[in-house]
């Protein structure tokens, strides 16, 4: 998997169909819009089916029925807890 870093205009994100945040848990939110108060420009987004199925995935890992592939889960044993 190879990530893109990219700056982008606060315009540019009219063009988004879907807009999501995650925090620390890995759990996904989709956003419903984008607002910026001072212009009272909105972009609103109605897809979130990219989220959904992202976010179903990530619990199945999570949860250890998912197939992870990437090598980010390993098994947490007491020696960990001891260190």
């Amino acid at each position: 998997m190879k990530l893109t870093n990219l700056q982008i205009t606060f315009t540019e994100i009219s063009d988004f169909v879907e807009v999501m945040a995650c925090g620390t848990a890995v759990s996904l939110v989709p956003i419903a819009s984008v607002t910026r108060e001072s212009t009272g420009d909105k972009f609103t987004y109605g897809g979130k089916d990219f989220c959904t199925k992202l976010n179903t995935t990530l619990r199945e890992i999570q949860a250890g029925v998912g197939q992870e592939t990437f090598g980010w889960c390993l098994p947490v044993t007491t020696s960990h807890l001891l260190r």
